[in-house]
Order: C-alpha cells, then sequence, then structure tokens
C-alpha cells in the first residue's frame, strides 16, 4: 500500500503511520524528497504551467479534494476533507489545525475559494446556543442569519451577536461655554439722552440691547459688539436710581417677560443700589427688564463680562 509521497519510480518517499489505542487514526507526513528533478510530498498537487511547461506542486500533509465534476451524474454534495468527531469527551475536534512556524503568514487552518465560500459556518438552531459547554472564541452561526460568538466561557457560555447593529455613539456634550472678563462697560442707562426711554414703572417691561458699550453722559454707542454674537449670558451690575416708593427688577433674556425672581430689589424713593449678577441674553443678546412691586425706578445695566 502506498500511502504518503510518491515519486516517478513509485516508490513511498514520506513517512506514513497507523496507530492505535486511543491515539491518531493516521497521520501523513510532507516529508520533502528529491528523486529526478522532482520533490514528491506526503500530498501534492500536480499541475503543468503550459507556458514554462514546468510542473506547480502545491505541498500538504493531507491534501483535500472534491471531484464531484468528474462524477456523473454525482453527489448532490462533495467534501474534499471531512472530519468528524465521535469522541464521548467533552472536547474534541472534526478538524484541528495547529501552527508553530515562525513564519508570520502561517495558519492553524487556511482556506481559499475561488467560486464559493472560503468557510461555510452550518446554522443549527434560532439564536445563540442554550446548551453544552463553551469557551471563549466559538463562532456559531443561526438559522436566521445572525452570527454568535462566545465572550464567557460556561454552560452555555455567553455570547454576542456580531450581526446586531452597532448602536451609534452618544454624540460629545456641547463644550461648556468660557468665561471672558472686560473692563467694566456700561451698555444701557434709562437716564441718558439714548436711547431716552424713562423711568420704567410697576407693571411694565423693556427690551434691551447689551451688545454695544455706551458713553456715561449721553448714551451714545462707543464701544460696538463688546458682547460678541454667540454670546450665551453676561456677568454685570443692576443698579436702580432715583427710585420711587418700593418695587424690583427681574432680568430675563430677551422675549421672556415671565417674572420668576427677582434681580434687584429696593424699599423706600430716592436709593440707589446694585447687585452684581449673572443673566442669560438671547440670540439677539438683548434682555428683557419687568419692574413689579408698585414702585418706579431708573436702571443702569454695567457690563463685565461674558460667557461664549
Amino acid at each position: 500500500m502506498l500511502i504518503g509521497g510518491f515519486n516517478n519510480a513509485d516508490t513511498a518517499t514520506a513517512d506514513t503511520t497507523f496507530l492505535s489505542g486511543g491515539g491518531l487514526g493516521v497521520i501523513v507526513d510532507s516529508k520533502a524528497v528529491t528523486d529526478a528533478g522532482l520533490s514528491t510530498y506526503g500530498a501534492a498537487l500536480f499541475g503543468r504551467n503550459v507556458a514554462t511547461n514546468v510542473d506547480a506542486i502545491v505541498r500538504a500533509g493531507v491534501l483535500g479534494m472534491s471531484s464531484q465534476a468528474n462524477l456523473s451524474p454525482g453527489p448532490a454534495t462533495s467534501h474534499g476533507v471531512v472530519g468528524l468527531a465521535h469522541g464521548l469527551s467533552t472536547t474534541g475536534s472534526g478538524v484541528y489545525g495547529n501552527s508553530v512556524s515562525t513564519v508570520t503568514t502561517s495558519a492553524g487552518v487556511m482556506a481559499r475559494s475561488t467560486g464559493g465560500p472560503s468557510v461555510q459556518l452550518v446554522p443549527v438552531a434560532s439564536g445563540a446556543p442554550t446548551a453544552g459547554a463553551w469557551t471563549i472564541g466559538a463562532l456559531q452561526p443561526d438559522i436566521l442569519g445572525n452570527l454568535w460568538y462566545c465572550i464567557e466561557n460556561g454552560v452555555p457560555g455567553r455570547w454576542r451577536n456580531l450581526t446586531a447593529p452597532i448602536p451609534p455613539a452618544p454624540p460629545p456634550p456641547p463644550p461648556s461655554p468660557s468665561f471672558h472678563p472686560l473692563t467694566p462697560t456700561r451698555v444701557y442707562d434709562s437716564r441718558s439722552a439714548v436711547p431716552a426711554q424713562g423711568v420704567m414703572s410697576s407693571g411694565g417691561n423693556r427690551l434691551v440691547s447689551v451688545a454695544s458699550g455706551r458713553t456715561l453722559d449721553t448714551g451714545a454707542i462707543n464701544a460696538p459688539d463688546v458682547v460678541p454674537v454667540g454670546a450665551t449670558a453676561i456677568a454685570c451690575n443692576v443698579t436702580v436710581d432715583r427710585t420711587q416708593n418700593q418695587g424690583f427688577l427681574a432680568v430675563n433674556p430677551g422675549g421672556n417677560t415671565t417674572v420668576s425672581a427677582s434681580t434687584i430689589n429696593w424699599f423706600a424713593s430716592n436709593q440707589t443700589l446694585a447687585n452684581g449678577v449673572i443673566v442669560t441674553i438671547s440670540a439677539s443678546r438683548e434682555v428683557t427688564v419687568i419692574a413689579g412691586g408698585g414702585g418706579a425706578t431708573d436702571f443702569i445695566i454695567d457690563v463685565t463680562g461674558y460667557f461664549l
């Protein structure tokens, strides 16, 4: 019986070993031997390159070939190598590949196909395995088209669906606005000639721009866009002057006339009081000032910084 390598003289040139007693059934060694200019192997596939008239040889310890196309009518399926594990132990492999080569391109098992899948995993159930001992690294497809990967040893182990869509990462939080201090700058004074709106009485509200700095005497703009576009809040001093009776002012983002808290309070006539606050502003860099409590007053807004 010639099992293993062969040469032009039809003599075995590679090791063929039969073992019993629970060991390996067959070992085929792809030991190279040179005879008449041709290398022979435990299993080899020979083909002639018609351009160079040179034999091409694929070396393998075991060569599996499926010749279904040469049979008539041929079986429904045909396999080059079939591996079956019928052991009674909890571990065993139908086909086991292990590479100990120091060559970085070597592989324990390598698959290649020119007309079909390189590796075909056969689904056996729906969902991840629910019985049996499994170890990390196992792959198992199911009949629904999912591919399951074992991520934790156990019975039946813990599995992750590799074909499930990965949820998109949440968007990063918007950067926190940073504070930009300013040299104290007046942006509104109801006593000045411009914008000439005068005393505000209880029950009234006023839309005020805080975008540009103004002169202390006339209120004319002398520092355009001291609070830049995009700013979300300002640090400021709100001052009431020449108060009448008692009352309060509430300073809201521009357009918001709902009073939920007071910004500054006065308790008698002819008072001058100031309060340092941080106030949210609208996209148009405006605030709405609301008067309440029964009195009336002039008011001033001096900006000391902004958040952007």
